[in-house]
């Protein structure tokens, strides 16, 4: 039972790190497609 505690803490961290991880690409892929769409439109 001693193990649970730092596994559950482990899970946390990389459910951030991977929750961070998406947000950024999401950001990414959505200001490189603002960019392009604006490159089109002129």
């Amino acid at each position: 039972m001693r193990a649970t505690r730092p596994a559950r803490a482990g899970a946390a961290v990389v459910g951030r790190v991977a929750v961070a991880a998406v947000a950024e690409i999401l950001l990414i892929e959505c200001s490189r497609n603002a960019l392009l769409y604006r490159m089109e439109a002129v």
